[in-house]
């Protein structure tokens, strides 16, 4: 049997999909915040609106690198939003650490 033919019924996994739409990936720095933002953009838009991803902790917007890709393939442009301290965005003073903090950052 031809290794490249598949069951009927069988999803083929995203890694061996062509890629519907062109993307572009930008980033950039929220200079007064310095706060570091990921993006992913198709080439062209669609009237969704668009997604915010923002990490857990001990993470950064490069948790969200697969799923971005994904979606903007499929017409979505979404953002990862790096919260203070973590990954590229700057340190800041994180001796009390709190829910509001983080919420100011979004």
């Amino acid at each position: 049997m031809d290794d490249d033919v598949r069951r009927p019924g069988t999803v083929v996994p995203i890694r061996d999909r062509a890629p519907s739409r062109p993307i572009r990936k930008d980033e950039i720095v929220i200079s007064e915040r310095g706060l570091y933002v990921e993006s992913w953009l198709p080439e062209r838009r669609s009237r969704r609106r668009p997604l915010l991803m923002v990490h857990g902790q001990l993470a950064g917007s490069w948790v969200w690198h697969r799923f971005q890709e994904h979606f903007a393939q499929r017409g979505w442009e979404g953002h990862a939003l790096n919260l203070r301290a973590h990954y590229w965005s700057d340190v800041a003073d994180l001796a009390e650490p709190t829910f509001e903090s983080y919420l100011d950052d979004v």
